[in-house]
């Protein structure tokens, strides 16, 4: 992740990986959660890279709430 140039490029990534199975959508998401929560200082990459995933797949807004929530 930390190697693609922006936002967009990591979302279009995440697609090709995920593209058609739900538990890998799931890990990706939540490997997302994780470096999100891991950074000292809030970084917009995180959260625009979690708003496009959620914009493209609406089941995974729930799933990025429970997931915040289990951590924090």
């Amino acid at each position: 992740m930390y190697c693609w140039q922006d936002y967009v490029d990591a979302f279009d990534k995440l697609l090709q990986l995920t593209s058609k199975q739900t538990q890998s959508q799931r890990e990706a998401v939540h490997i997302v959660v994780k470096l999100c929560l891991n950074e000292r200082t809030f970084n917009k990459y995180y959260a625009h890279l979690l708003d496009r995933l959620c914009s493209h797949h609406r089941q995974l807004q729930v799933l990025v709430t429970v997931f915040f929530s289990d951590y924090l």
